[in-house]
């Protein structure tokens, strides 16, 4: 359904997505279904995502998932990826307030605070 949605916004039909996301956002952040069924999707679109209806879908998804990147091993790609896709992104309240979430849950764990850079 989340990729179905992507196509549909790269195609210039953004409702579905926006749609998906305001369920996603409202389901536990531990639910299984989340982790099973989009995690695996948003790495591969961060990874291989060129478009950017693909790198704003994962910017506005990604506070939802927090399990997409916090056990990742590839912390400086990881992070590499997610800052190119943010910052090719126009601003909007919306992706602000995601990127700021995200720095700053990785921000408040040992693990991830040293990959946070000053250019993040």
């Amino acid at each position: 359904m989340f990729v179905y949605a992507v196509r549909k916004a790269a195609g210039g039909d953004a409702g579905l997505l926006d749609e998906f996301l305001l369920a996603a956002r409202r389901l536990p952040r531990n639910s299984g279904w989340v982790r099973r069924h989009i995690s695996p999707i948003t790495r591969r679109m961060l990874a291989e995502g060129n478009s950017k209806v693909c790198k704003k879908a994962v910017v506005r998804v990604l506070p939802c998932l927090e399990d997409t990147w916090f056990h990742t091993e590839d912390k400086v790609g990881f992070i590499g990826r997610w800052l190119s896709a943010a910052t090719s992104l126009k601003y909007t309240q919306e992706i602000g307030q995601n990127v700021v979430e995200i720095l700053l849950r990785m921000a408040r764990v040992y693990e991830w605070r040293r990959y946070v850079t000053q250019e993040a």
